[in-house]
């Protein structure tokens, strides 16, 4: 029996650089989970506001940056900066299977820009 389940990040002064989701078989089940797909943000960053799909596979819920070139992410060229002016928060939905296990893993760091 398969199930959906929506995987949110919520950031306070937090950037998220990889994300993935792991059946008990090693399968990555979320899509971009580097966020390297999606409209190019530059050399910098650019401002994502709730419903913005810029981020191919993610849906902005509360207001983010989508980063490219500002800092080293820790997988491809991108990351998102999940405190833009608040809170922000970024989601994506992902079939499962009733009763396995999942590992979800994702790196994290400060914003070094303060």
């Amino acid at each position: 029996m398969l199930k959906q389940l929506l995987l949110t990040l919520t950031g306070a002064t937090l950037i998220t650089t990889f994300v993935d989701v792991n059946s008990v078989q090693g399968m990555n089940l979320i899509n971009n989970g580097s966020f390297e797909i999606g409209q190019d943000p530059g050399g910098n960053f650019t401002a994502l506001s709730p419903g913005a799909t810029n981020i191919t596979d993610w849906t902005v819920i509360g207001p983010v940056d989508y980063v490219g070139g500002v800092w080293q992410a820790s997988d491809g060229s991108r990351s998102v900066d999940l405190n833009e002016l608040s809170a922000g928060e970024i989601q994506q939905t992902f079939n499962t299977i009733v009763g396995e296990n999942y590992t979800v893993t994702f790196d994290l760091a400060g914003n070094p820009q303060g």
